[in-house]
């Protein structure tokens, strides 16, 4: 692996809440220069938490302009669920054929949902 892409997997494992010597385990380097890229980079455990809290904020944000209290709720639930579902899916482990069924139907379900909420 290029060092870009130890150090994008480094910071990434690392604000994920991933251990430091856990870190240097996966990307084979001293868990030192684990430190040194999370000094140098400036990254904080919290990056992400701190990014999910912004979104979710705005997301409120704007459920609370609709006009009805029942349009509010279906547009918070709906985005708060999407945001959910596609920050999820770059990690999601499909066992077997059955996941993959469930998984296709949710996406179904959350597209037909938008058209009828919108």
């Amino acid at each position: 692996m290029k060092k870009d892409d130890l150090l994008d997997t480094a910071l990434h494992l690392y604000r994920s809440g991933r251990m430091v010597t856990e870190i240097a385990v996966t990307c084979n380097v001293n868990r030192r220069t684990i430190h040194r890229w999370i000094r140098q980079s400036g990254a904080r455990r919290d990056d992400y938490e701190r990014d999910r809290q912004a979104r979710y904020e705005e997301i409120r944000k704007k459920a609370e302009d609709k006009a009805t209290r029942e349009e509010q709720l279906k547009d918070y639930l709906f985005n708060m669920g999407w945001d959910m579902m596609t920050n999820y899916l770059p990690t999601l482990k499909l066992r077997n054929v059955t996941d993959v069924v469930k998984l296709d139907k949710m996406i179904e379900g959350k597209i037909a949902t938008a058209h009828e909420w919108r």
